[in-house]
């Protein structure tokens, strides 16, 4: 229950750090010389579950069940440094 509560908690941290980003260029869509910020969003690493519960020859093996994803997480925020549309102002 508690792990449902944190995986959801990052997909929300996640999803309004990408918003704030959108809200960020759209707000300086018109100003010269800005340039576009974008967000990076990885996925946590998968944790196996293990099951010990098989016993062969005396000793317990493990047994991989599957995987469990925790979430995402924010990797980082970089500005597209690309050179803009040129446009003459006579």
């Amino acid at each position: 229950m508690i792990r449902a509560l944190y995986t959801a908690v990052s997909g929300m941290k996640s999803q309004q750090a990408k918003q704030q980003v959108v809200i960020n260029n759209l707000s300086n869509m018109d100003t010269n010389g800005y340039k576009e910020d974008n967000l990076i969003v990885k996925k946590f690493s998968d944790v196996l579950i293990e099951n010990k519960d098989n016993l062969i020859n005396g000793k317990s093996k493990k047994n991989i069940i599957g995987s469990l994803s925790l979430g995402t997480a924010i990797d980082e925020v970089y500005t597209k440094f690309l050179q803009g549309n040129i446009t003459t102002t006579d």
